[in-house]
């Protein structure tokens, strides 16, 4: 299955450290558009206060991350006006 997260979901699973997040994206093709990273950035310190993993944060966000595809933010908005025009 695809599935394209948006960063509400991909930082609610880092938070988590749930290990089904990470058998949920091994078992479906995961794609996150690039400018997730800006936002993880400006978020990155809320997040890990709010993480219910702390050592083995690093380890498990490597994880996670290692399962997604990353889409270039203008071959999302391509995408989008393809849908739209249909």
């Amino acid at each position: 299955m695809k599935i394209v997260l948006d960063s509400n979901i991909l930082f609610s699973a880092m938070i988590s450290g749930k290990d089904v997040y990470l058998d949920i994206f091994r078992a479906s093709e995961i794609y996150v558009p690039d400018f997730i990273f800006a936002e993880l950035s400006k978020y990155q310190e809320e997040i890990i206060k709010r993480t219910k993993l702390k050592e083995q944060f690093a380890s498990f966000v490597r994880d996670l991350f290692s399962e997604i595809t990353v889409i270039p933010n203008r071959k999302v908005m391509k995408k989008l006006r393809n849908y739209a025009e249909t």
